[in-house]
Order: structure tokens, then C-alpha cells, then sequence
């Protein structure tokens, strides 16, 4: 490769992760994930969609997580959701939700379900067996909106 493929190179990827300058640590673990293995593929041919909504999520200071796609709910969140996720941290980014955090599953997988096929949130209220948010309840409060973001290809 010459210095000026090179040169090409590293100018296409930081157009392509341009979205996610300002995202302190996540926006750049993010960057610097290799994606083409996840159901999301390489950050150059992500959605306009995911983009924003991943630009949005990392720049805010609330705590934000992104499950995207049916029914992969690949994860990605930002600096401010660190806490909340815990010693998932290390490797819950770019994972399917449920191999992440199988604990979840007989908790929301219906309702997240209900979500993709209507389109409507969600309304989850931390209860008994909730999957593991009760014993966090010192930093997470409820309730939590589950929201579905539909997009036109």
C-alpha cells in the first residue's frame, strides 16, 4: 500500500466516524471497534439512522443505551451508562443484548418483542425478578421507557 492509499485511508475512516467526535470513551471505543463481524457491519455502511441516534447517545450526559436491530439488539451506550451496566462494561459494546446480559431475557425479550412489532413504547417498572435491576436500584431508577426508533431504508 502506498503512503498515499494509506493517506485515503485514514481520511475515508475519520469521515466515516466523524459522528462520533466529542463522544468521550465510548465514542471512541466505538471508532475503534472492529465491526465488520457484528450484525451492524462496518461503521461505513451504517444507516443514517443509527448514526444519529448513536451521535445523540454518546455526546449526552444521561445515561443512553442502543439495542439496534431485530432481534440481534446489537448494544452499544455511552460514558454516562457505564455505571449502570457495571463489570458488563468490558464487554457488553457491539454484543447482541442477550449474550450480554442473558439474566434480561425472560424479563423483557416479550415486551421488547411488543415493541418492534407495534412500533409503541414500552413502559417497564422495576418489579421482582427483574432481571437484576432491583439490586441496582441505588443507581438506576425507574420507570424506563423502552422505545423503538423505525426507520425507511
Amino acid at each position: 500500500m502506498t503512503s498515499a492509499e494509506r493517506s485515503f485511508g485514514e481520511a475515508r475512516q475519520a469521515l466515516d466516524t466523524d459522528f462520533l467526535a466529542g463522544g468521550g470513551e465510548m465514542g471512541e471505543r466505538i471508532r475503534l471497534r472492529d465491526w465488520l463481524a457484528t450484525p451492524l457491519g462496518p461503521i461505513s455502511t451504517w444507516p443514517q439512522s443509527l448514526r444519529s441516534a448513536v451521535s445523540l447517545c454518546v455526546r449526552s450526559q444521561f445515561p443512553i443505551i442502543i439495542h439496534w436491530g431485530w432481534p440481534d439488539l446489537v448494544v452499544l451506550y455511552n460514558d454516562a451508562f457505564i455505571p449502570l451496566i457495571g463489570d458488563k462494561h468490558a464487554t457488553a459494546l457491539r454484543t447482541p443484548l442477550f449474550d450480554s446480559w442473558p439474566e434480561l431475557r425472560p424479563t423483557i425479550e416479550n415486551m421488547l418483542e411488543r415493541v418492534f412489532s407495534t412500533g409503541q413504547a414500552a413502559l417497564f417498572k422495576a418489579a421482582q425478578g427483574d432481571g437484576g435491576f432491583a439490586s441496582r436500584r441505588k443507581t438506576m431508577h425507574g420507570p424506563f421507557r423502552i422505545r423503538v426508533v423505525i426507520t425507511v431504508s
